[in-house]
């Protein structure tokens, strides 16, 4: 622990006034960059054995990039959720409809596809009603989103085992929702002497759902990723 710490202390030491910039205001705010200790320990890892970690002008330059780049996600994550927030004043202030119909215009109406409006709208919600806490959210909106398809049963267990934290990839969450819905499916499953026919027929219909609704998830990961793709070429070509 002490090993560790010393080297976090190297590497906020590090973190200082940029000799070349003339701009007080911005050498200052430089200045006060620190690294945060997951970031130490993930650059340590990774560059293990070289000669970077004792290169002070490297490691300035890769904590003030880390900085800058977590910043800028941060800004998106708050303006997914600002547009979350009107998606959600908007419905409200709708018939369901004509919430519907609207929904419909999609990218050329409301500049986004039907189910990223519904993304934005899962997240607004959960996190105004504390649901996920923004502070511990992932730096992936997608990823976000992953999370709030959880129940509440398995949010809960999130935040006990740590699941719930800015730098949880979307294949962890992935994968923890699986397991535990898995096991939750084992356990509502049971055959028990007071199970009916129809009891039977409706916990196999909910196992066929859940398996349809990883499946669906699937494709929508694969349909917005492809929508990515498309969306930035089509603004190389009309750029152009």
């Amino acid at each position: 622990m002490a090993t560790r710490q010393s080297r976090l202390l190297r590497l906020q030491e590090g973190i200082g006034a940029l000799a070349s910039l003339s701009d007080q205001q911005a050498t200052a705010l430089e200045a006060h960059e620190v690294a945060d200790e997951a970031f130490v320990h993930a650059f340590e890892a990774h560059f293990a054995g070289m000669d970077v970690l004792t290169d002070r002008d490297k490691v300035q330059a890769a904590v003030r990039l880390r900085n800058s780049i977590k910043r800028g996600i941060e800004r998106q994550l708050d303006a997914v959720i600002e547009m979350g927030r009107a998606l959600l004043h908007a419905e409200r202030a709708f018939t369901r409809r004509e919430w519907e119909h609207l929904l419909e215009g999609g990218q050329q109406l409301l500049g986004l596809p039907k189910h990223t409006a519904s993304m934005y709208r899962a997240i607004a919600r959960d996190i105004d009603a504390h649901r996920i806490p923004r502070e511990r959210c992932p730096e992936s909106f997608s990823t976000v989103y992953r999370l709030t398809t959880f129940t509440d049963h398995q949010l809960e267990q999130a935040k006990v085992v740590g699941l719930l934290r800015p730098t949880v990839t979307r294949k962890e969450v992935e994968d923890f929702k699986r397991l535990t819905a898995e096991s939750t499916a084992q356990k509502e499953t049971k055959p028990t002497a007071a199970d009916t026919g129809e009891v039977a027929e409706l916990r196999a219909e909910a196992r066929q759902l859940r398996k349809q609704e990883r499946r669906l998830h699937k494709a929508l990961d694969r349909v917005l990723g492809r929508l990515g793709t498309i969306q930035n070429r089509l603004a190389e070509l009309t750029q152009s």
